[in-house]
């Protein structure tokens, strides 16, 4: 694996971490104090972080160091995986410990000498040790290495087996017994601790992505239960407006007394079918279209600047009478009821609209009795 190979990678695991801990780039940047621009070029592999920033984004991510390189196979790395015993990547160390019967000693070498906190002889590959090797594991480890040598001794050696070293810190082993041909036992003492905290670190990893997908879904879930909930009272709501705009629109539309709105410049907003009969117009739309109701359906244009003058004072008008004229020329005596609509809120952008009713005051004949009466 190349160095730029290297970068990329650790970029992508770094932008995973993160992201499972749904930090931006700028949040995880002001957590370990670097700017938001260095930890893109980390991501992006542009460039590499010291020990020291390892140290701090293990903290902040709340991750193993080890899960921080926990690359997948990179382009070029295709060789297959082999069983763990025969992958020396995966042994930390490896050390030996000699048991010879005849002589009723232990040797061990230098490297196990190390791991048992024994310094070796001088210029010797092995070295008395300490203690046995049996003093460093506990009863039931102890049990089973001593099973392990003796079946070797009688010519049929166990496969691996595997047992703790309690040293500081403590040490996994996988081991194997083989006789040797001067009777002696020799036992090979693999170290496999290392690959077994990744191994456990890619476990809690998994776990801990696990529980996060967990939850996520759990949350989402609750969301899209709200968000029906809402849906289904909003349809409630929309369908109650629906109904209450539609019973105000047959009372709106059929009540016996002209219903107006309109704006003080001089135009309707909305009538009903009782003003549009009473000034004689065939649609709606004729009377929504006038620019100046003033001129034209009063006929003097200076009483409609008188009622609003009226309306401004005091804020609305009760059976204020006029004189108005139809679309054809007719002219009648109508009184207006009005008052101005307030705003929905002060900072809106509204125009201000006034509602009313008017009442043709003009005499209706009295109906004349028929002789069948």
């Amino acid at each position: 694996m190349d160095e730029t190979a290297f970068k990329k990678a650790f970029g992508k695991r770094l932008r995973f971490l993160r992201e499972l801990r749904s930090f931006t780039q700028a949040k995880l940047a002001e957590r370990i104090g670097v700017t938001e621009q260095y930890i893109s070029m980390l991501e992006r592999g542009l460039s590499a972080p010291s020990f020291s920033l390892v140290a701090q984004l293990s903290r902040t991510l709340a991750a193993h160091p080890a899960a921080l390189f926990l690359f997948p196979r990179l382009e070029g790395d295709n060789a297959a995986p082999l069983p763990l015993p025969t992958l020396p990547e995966n042994l930390s160390r490896v050390a030996v410990w000699t048991v010879d019967p005849a002589q009723g000693t232990e040797l061990c070498s230098s490297e196990l000498a190390s791991w048992l906190a024994a310094s070796p002889v001088e210029g010797g590959a092995h070295a008395p040790s300490p203690a046995s090797l049996l003093a460093h594991v506990s009863s039931e480890d102890a049990q089973r290495i001593q099973h392990a040598v003796q079946a070797a001794a009688a010519g049929a050696p166990e496969p691996l087996i595997s047992f703790r070293l309690l040293t500081e810190p403590a040490l996994r082993i996988l081991a194997y017994v083989t006789q040797q041909p001067d009777g002696a036992l020799r036992m090979v003492l693999m170290d496999v601790s290392d690959h077994l905290r990744l191994k456990q670190t890619q476990l809690d990893l998994q776990a801990a992505v696990e529980a996060l997908a967990e939850e996520r879904t759990r949350q989402l879930q609750e969301t899209v239960t709200q968000l029906e909930e809402e849906v289904h009272r909003r349809r409630q709501s929309e369908a109650a407006l629906a109904a209450a705009e539609a019973q105000w629109r047959i009372l709106f539309e059929h009540a016996p007394v002209g219903i107006f709105q309109s704006v003080p410049e001089g135009r309707f907003k909305a009538v009903n079918r009782e003003a549009l009969a009473m000034f004689g117009y065939d649609s709606h739309e004729e009377l929504l279209a006038m620019e100046d109701i003033g001129r034209q359906l009063y006929v003097d244009p200076g009483h409609r600047g008188q009622l609003l003058e009226a309306m401004a004072r005091h804020g609305a008008i009760e059976d204020y009478e006029v004189t108005l004229k139809t679309k054809d020329g007719r002219t009648f005596r109508a009184s207006i009821t009005a008052r101005m609509l307030p705003l929905a809120a002060p900072e809106a952008e509204q125009q201000p609209s006034l509602i009313g009713f008017v009442k043709d005051l003009t005499p209706r004949p009295v109906p004349t009795p028929s002789c069948d009466d």
